[in-house]
């Protein structure tokens, strides 16, 4: 139920489709509760560190964020939204988001 909400909350924030979000955890919002212990449910807590690492750059400036989002980004090589759409990207964004931000603050 909390991994649920969270998601949702992710979703609905940042205009992940259902589409997007099955290509980027592989299930729909419905079905998160029955997967414990599974892939998508270690794609869900990937997704909700990639809105942590979002929000420790950008704080809560969602407008912000959406651009970044739908933005070209030459470090990432792509839009980050198209990028996490599978889970080596979904990785990729969330450790080069976290590097910036380590390597930022320090």
């Amino acid at each position: 139920m909390v991994l649920k909400k969270a998601v949702s909350n992710i979703t609905e924030q940042l205009n992940i489709s259902d589409f997007q979000l099955i290509k980027i955890i592989g299930i729909n919002l419905n079905e998160i509760e029955q997967i414990e212990n599974s892939k998508s449910f270690g794609l869900a807590l990937s997704l909700i560190d990639f809105y942590k690492e979002l929000y420790f750059i950008f704080g809560d400036d969602l407008k912000k964020i959406k651009v970044f989002l739908t933005s070209y980004n030459m470090l990432l090589k792509g839009k980050p939204l198209e990028i996490i759409q599978n889970e080596s990207g979904l990785d990729f964004v969330v450790s080069t988001l976290r590097s910036l931000r380590i390597h930022s603050f320090h």
